[in-house]
């Protein structure tokens, strides 16, 4: 399992999908890139969408993602799935010696949420921190778009 840390985009796309009885259906479709800017969000998804709809698609919506971090499974193939998650630590004032709890949303891949749960615990293993799941929830994520380093041209 990888976990990338960026800054990352969620956006959504419309595009005309044929469904399996031949009818033409509008659908809504969201994705997440990562990106430095809000320009170059939306040309990464433009650039990726172009692949798989041609000129037929619309970016209704473009916004920054409320994670930092994304649990990427490198292992299963099948996974297909994105689970939000809400960890919430716990913090010790060492002056007063009052517990604050601080909370970070991650984005993990998994099949199920049993399978979000493990890869949250695997990630975490290295940590000293104590930490609980305050929320999971399966998400309406398609996929994911990392950042590729383009070949730079020598002569």
């Amino acid at each position: 399992m990888k976990i990338k840390s960026a800054t990352w985009y969620e956006c959504r796309v419309c595009h005309n999908r044929v469904q399996e009885n031949g009818a033409v259906k509008k659908v809504t479709e969201v994705y997440v890139v990562d990106a430095l800017s809000y320009i170059e969000a939306e040309t990464r998804i433009i650039e990726k969408m172009r692949d798989f709809y041609n000129e037929d698609f619309e970016i209704r919506s473009l916004k920054k993602a409320a994670f930092k971090e994304i649990f990427i499974n490198d292992n299963d193939a099948m996974c297909g799935s994105w689970f939000k998650v809400k960890l919430s630590y716990f913090i010790i004032n060492e002056k007063t010696g009052c517990e604050k709890r601080a909370a970070q949303k991650y984005l993990v891949e998994a099949s199920d949420i049993r399978g979000a749960i493990e890869k949250i615990d695997e990630a975490m293993k290295d940590t000293m921190d104590d930490y609980e799941i305050s929320s999971l929830s399966d998400t309406q994520i398609w996929d994911v778009y990392q950042y590729e380093e383009k070949p730079v041209c020598q002569k």
